[in-house]
């Protein structure tokens, strides 16, 4: 049966390090950390997304004095992000031992960065091994895309453990990617008042937007706030106001997408999705008045049985699933506050242990001030 994977220990940008840490620094961090007391809470910074609250100012709405926000990390992306930005030219952090430490530093400063907004609750979601029901459905589903490189197969468990040693819980369910995760669990908390952040570059991801869920994207720049919110109304401009964030998926079902091998529609491009999508509103309706599209070699594609399937197929794949109904992501195996912001029950120690292992002196300083040690 499919489950869950969810541990927790209670509760950036890059920049190029030397490889000669010191030791005696982390000697002298580990041996403060022990004589420090728990933390209240974490620290804060000022970022120029984030209010008052914490919680961001791109939000719609009154958030009131009992704010819950949630961040929901999309945690494989920013391990390939890392990977590509840097370990992959060869000219990234490694410790004595040899071992390459550019995507940890850069992963750790990404959790630490999320933690300095003060979400009251934090999740990071991984896929699991293997396919899923989507390769089901598709058997070319991400066919085209290159084996994973080794290095970068060494590095995910790693990741993993340092963000249970920094005590962030993480959720990964068997033959569902971490983008139905993030979807379900979202969906859970809008409904329970909650604000959402879902932080990734993946576009996938703004069908989910609304009043109460923004994105948080990688900054294109490395220079300033590591992310940029992205919210209803910044895909509303983006696509001329034509369509609403819900409508994404149709768009991707008409236009395909590459990157995951969606087929898309035959002669349908983006120009002439957006019209469809303003006039008819989704492919159900679009496929009831086919004949009556402009353009004839969408018109035709869109009447005929293979057009027609490939439409539904795509949406099919493009979707992502906001229901699922595993109990090991709904109530009661999974109550949203397992996922509360807590100071670290070993009071950082775990996360400082690791630091110490790849010798990410920058990273431990910066842990002791997140986590006010």
């Amino acid at each position: 049966a499919a489950c869950a994977a969810r541990e927790s220990n209670g509760i950036g940008s890059m920049r190029f390090k030397s490889a000669a840490h010191s030791r005696s620094s982390f000697a002298r961090g580990v041996a403060g950390t022990r004589a420090s007391r728990p933390s209240a809470r974490y620290g804060t910074v000022a970022h120029a997304y984030a209010d008052a609250d914490g919680v961001g100012a791109a939000f719609e709405g009154d958030i009131g004095a009992e704010r819950k926000h949630l961040i929901l990390v999309d945690g494989l992306s920013f391990v390939f992000r890392a990977y590509y930005g840097w370990s992959a030219r060869g000219d990234g952090l490694q410790n004595a031992a040899g071992e390459d430490t550019g995507v940890l530093y850069s992963y750790a400063n990404t959790i630490c960065s999320l933690l300095e907004l003060r979400p009251t609750h934090l999740a990071v979601c991984f896929d699991a091994k293997g396919k899923t029901f989507r390769h089901e459905m598709f058997v070319e589903y991400k066919a085209n895309r290159p084996p994973t490189p080794e290095p970068l197969l060494d590095v995910i468990p790693k990741v993993e453990n340092l963000v249970r040693d920094m005590g962030v819980p993480l959720l990964r369910l068997s033959g569902v990617e971490a983008d139905d995760i993030i979807g379900t669990m979202t969906r859970r908390a809008a409904d329970d008042g909650f604000h959402v952040s879902i932080v990734s570059p993946d576009k996938d991801f703004y069908q989910l937007l609304s009043p109460r869920v923004r994105m948080l994207r990688p900054s294109k720049t490395n220079k300033g706030d590591p992310f940029e919110p992205f919210t209803v109304e910044d895909f509303r401009v983006m696509h001329d106001h034509a369509i609403e964030p819900k409508q994404f998926v149709d768009f991707l079902a008409l236009v395909g997408d590459s990157s995951d091998n969606i087929p898309g529609v035959e002669g349908v491009g983006p120009k002439t999705a957006l019209p469809l999508l303003e006039r008819y509103g989704d492919i159900e309706t679009i496929l009831a008045n086919a004949a009556t599209v402009k353009g004839k070699r969408a018109r035709e594609s869109l009447l005929s049985e293979k057009g027609a399937a490939s439409a539904v197929l795509s949406r099919r794949l493009v979707e992502i699933r906001q229901n699922l109904t595993v109990p090991s992501l709904n109530e009661p195996f999974l109550p949203l506050d397992d996922l509360r912001v807590k100071p670290p029950a070993d009071r950082g120690l775990a996360a400082m242990r690791a630091f110490e292992r790849y010798e990410l002196a920058n990273a431990a300083e910066r842990w002791k001030r997140v986590v006010r040690l």
